[in-house]
């Protein structure tokens, strides 16, 4: 289901994994729940600070449409005076 906003921000394609090997860190990404066993025992063998990047599925909470409407008048909306 796609949204006609952003809460917050999307950071849908970052590499996480390779952010961390910029950092001199293990880096990994796992897609599937039977690669975390794999991926943390590489992590722990590595002996370095480890980021292991778990792409996980998008599932909204079931008042994202209330935020959506939140938005409506965007971010150059006046603030209300107290």
């Amino acid at each position: 289901m796609q949204y006609d906003f952003d809460l917050g921000t999307s950071l849908a394609d970052t590499d996480y994994a390779a952010i961390g090997r910029g950092f001199g860190c293990f880096g990994i990404a796992v897609k599937q729940v039977e690669e975390i066993g794999g991926a943390v025992k590489a992590a722990l063998e590595s002996g370095l600070p480890a980021v292991i990047d778990c792409h996980t599925r998008f599932v909204p909470h079931p008042s994202m449409p209330m935020f959506g409407r939140m938005n409506r008048y965007g971010s150059q909306a006046p603030l209300p005076q107290s």
